[in-house]
């Protein structure tokens, strides 16, 4: 259970640096382990309260919130949930963002889970703060609670009212209630109603507070030159040139990182951006490449495709695909390669960082202030405790925020010089020297009886895990990687086989929005609507018979889950997202529909793109049509944005993600080279949420997985090329 207690008013005053609260009410936020994460990565868990709410005598309610703003509008959620139970204007809940601490829990935002993890305990704490303040009331007044009400920060009794300021200080000295009533779903007044993201305002007046816009007295710029080739480091340089530029202060050799989290580079350090980079730019440096020095993107797809000709580590059997291939009619074969992709999103890394004696102060643009913590205080060799995380708005993060090594930069550079440092990555240093999704080879084959019907089922998937981000490395894919689209297949067969097997890297890997699910999902709908077509059967039709009657899918990992797996909700986005698209209607010359369908973090999602193919080859996408069930829907607004902002990061990987190997570095360096879509390319999106079931699940992440097979099996359509290799960049669609 998600417990509410009481905070001491010092314990809150030191922790979040607020004064003045009369009510204070403690949280224990849900904690999710995120599969396939080392446990070094591991954001520490506690059962300490994570979450704070208080209530001044002025009437405001302060939330303490310890999860990221990027644009999901999670801080937006939070305040809602809280106003809900509340009974208070969304607009009278600030938000102070936490620090980072143990006592939060996972203050991770990743997984898509900071709605899903927050939905009953702010809801709890509302509701407990409502009824002790009720209580409180009706104690001044000499009646029972039970014939007093709510609206707007008030107690009401008749013609009384008080306002929640006026007896916060009261409800402070009662007990916190063990069990506090819930509204109904079907009462609420805030949740469920769009909702602006409460830091707009900030943001259109220019006042939100990005990493880049930290300003510290004495503050240094850095801009790092990095070994081209990851493990590489520097032989010799000439910083003459740099130190000679105008207001350049210092240059500075930085070794990598025991850990491997930083590579070998070269600072230098302004007291002004322009004058850094300049600096930077006027650097004489001769790299030792290391031995990764002959990696390139050929090379590494020779190698993904030798390792998936042996046998994989069985993820999944039911019943003996060999069996049914060798007595089948005929067997469907088709590889799918998606190469190394990058974030590319609208602000790379920043953080500035003070250092004092053995205690650090950063100001970071991350996802994961608690790792942070830690890795700068590793670097430091200070206790982690003494190093204090500021989190600030992120513009983008994509999963790659998640990461702490420009942190880890920062701090060291300030402890060098004794002064506040900045380290400023520049969209070039982002993809060139980030973190990257895994480059996959996946090989399916289908049996097929005489009487066409499928017999078997075969998905080997090559892959290097997670743990090539982290400094263990070599890692085969792990469980909770292989159940983003590989063991959560949902269709019927009498005989499945899934295997993985894992594969080296030579550049880092990190999380980018839906991970693993991304490569899986193009597969296995993509060879799914082969499998339609070679059978001369309708693709949607043939995907709903192959999915069955509804049934609930249960790994033995999680029978207890309140999230099981249900395919009678992914049949219903299928049937929601057709039915928009009027699929089965008739399409003009070169003109294709394509569907496609995903489970991930714990949502359905069903899409059907429209797409045209002109004789000369150019891909028009007209039209998305979506349908998601991430259960009861916080913000309808922030739903919309996401899944519009989901099919553009999906439709930009299918057209344009690829990173490139060349002599081990990293051929890309911006959107000339490394595109996300534009405005032009942009389709119409059309959204149908279903609201099943009684908690929300995941929203940030879902809408990726299925868009670019939708919009691959409906260039098929138009055209009748099948797309096995993404991106479509340099393929010939004419």
């Amino acid at each position: 259970m998600n417990a509410v207690t009481k905070v001491s008013r010092r314990s809150f005053v030191r922790t979040t640096g607020l004064a003045g609260s009369a009510l204070i009410l403690g949280v224990r936020a849900g904690v999710a382990k995120r599969p396939g994460i080392p446990g070094s990565a591991i954001d520490a868990l506690t059962f300490e309260p994570n979450v704070f709410v208080a209530i001044g005598e002025d009437g405001v309610v302060q939330l303490t919130v310890h999860r990221t703003e990027m644009g999901q509008g999670g801080r937006t959620a939070c305040c809602m949930l809280l106003a809900e139970e509340l009974d208070v204007d969304i607009a009278d809940v600030s938000v102070v963002q936490a620090l980072a601490d143990p006592k939060y829990g996972r203050q991770a935002t990743s997984g898509s889970t900071t709605v899903r993890l927050n939905w009953l305990p702010l809801r709890r704490a509302g509701a407990a703060a409502r009824e002790m303040l009720v209580e409180a009331a009706a104690r001044r007044w000499g009646v029972p609670a039970a014939d007093c009400r709510t609206e707007s920060g008030t107690v009401i009794h008749g013609t009384d009212r008080l306002s929640y300021g006026d007896v916060a200080a009261d409800a402070a000295e009662l007990p916190v209630p063990r069990q506090p009533a819930l509204k109904e779903i079907e009462d609420f007044k805030i949740v469920g109603t769009p909702q602006t993201l409460i830091d707009t305002e900030d943001m259109v007046r220019g006042e939100a507070v990005y990493g880049y816009d930290i300003e510290l007295q004495d503050l240094l710029i850095a801009s790092i030159e990095r070994s081209p080739v990851p493990k590489g480091s520097i032989r010799s340089f000439d910083a003459a040139a740099a130190r000679a530029v105008r207001d350049v202060v210092d240059v500075i050799e930085l070794e990598a990182n025991s850990t491997g989290l930083t590579n070998a580079g070269v600072a230098v350090l302004a007291t002004n951006t322009w004058a850094a980079m300049q600096g930077r730019a006027a650097l004489d440096i001769e790299w030792e490449p290391g031995p990764l020095a002959t990696e390139t993107s050929d090379a590494r797809r020779v190698e993904l495709e030798r390792i998936a000709a042996e046998p994989g580590r069985v993820a999944r059997e039911e019943g003996d695909f060999e069996a049914a291939a060798e007595s089948a009619d005929r067997v469907i074969e088709a590889t799918y390669h998606a190469p190394y992709a990058v974030h590319a999103m609208m602000e790379p890394p920043a953080c500035t960082a003070r250092v004092e004696g053995d205690r650090c102060e950063v100001w970071s643009a991350t996802q994961g202030p608690q790792w942070t913590a830690r890795e700068v205080a590793g670097a430091l060799g200070i206790p982690a405790e003494n190093v204090a995380v500021h989190v600030t708005l992120l513009g983008g993060g994509f999963g790659r925020k998640s990461k702490p090594d420009y942190a880890v930069e920062a701090a060291v550079l300030a402890r060098e010089t004794g002064r506040p440092v900045k380290v400023l990555w520049t969209r070039e240093d982002e993809v060139r020297h980030g973190f990257y999704r895994a480059e996959s080879y996946q090989g399916l084959r289908a049996a097929l009886g005489a009487d066409g019907a499928p017999t078997g089922w075969f998905h080997r998937t090559v892959f290097p895990g997670i743990g090539w981000g982290f400094p263990a490395g070599g890692m085969p894919p792990s469980a909770g990687e292989l159940d983003q689209g590989l063991t959560t297949m949902p269709y019927r067969f009498p005989s499945i086989r899934l295997e993985s097997a894992g594969a080296p890297s030579s550049v880092r890997i990190g999380w980018l929005r839906s991970a693993c699910n991304t490569f899986h999902a193009h597969a296995v709908q993509s060879f799914m609507d082969e499998l339609a077509h070679e059978l001369g059967r309708d693709p949607f039709e043939f995907q709903m018979e192959m999915l069955g009657a509804p049934r609930v899918l249960v790994d033995e990992n999680d029978r207890n889950s309140p999230y099981p797996y249900d395919t009678g909700r992914l049949r219903a986005v299928a049937e929601a997202a057709a039915d928009m698209a009027g699929w089965g209607r008739g399409m003009p010359d070169r003109r294709g529909l394509g569907f496609a369908m995903h489970f991930s973090f714990n949502s359905y999602a069903a899409m059907v793109a429209d797409v045209s193919v002109s004789r000369s080859g150019e891909l028009t996408v007209h039209q998305v049509d979506v349908a998601i069930d991430c259960g009861p829907v916080v913000n309808p607004s922030a739903v919309e944005a996401q899944m519009q902002g989901a099919v553009a990061m999906g439709l930009s990987l299918a057209k344009h993600g690829r990173i490139t190997l060349r002599d081990g570095a990293v051929v890309q360096g911006n959107f000339d080279d490394y595109p996300v879509v534009r405005m032009s390319e942009m389709p119409k999106v059309n959204l149908r949420v279903i609201e099943t079931g009684t908690v929300p699940t995941g929203i940030g992440e879902p809408g990726v997985p299925p868009t670019m097979p939708a919009v691959t099996n409906a260039i098929f359509a138009a055209t009748g090329m099948r797309i096995r290799d993404l991106p479509l960049a340099g393929q010939e669609l004419g």
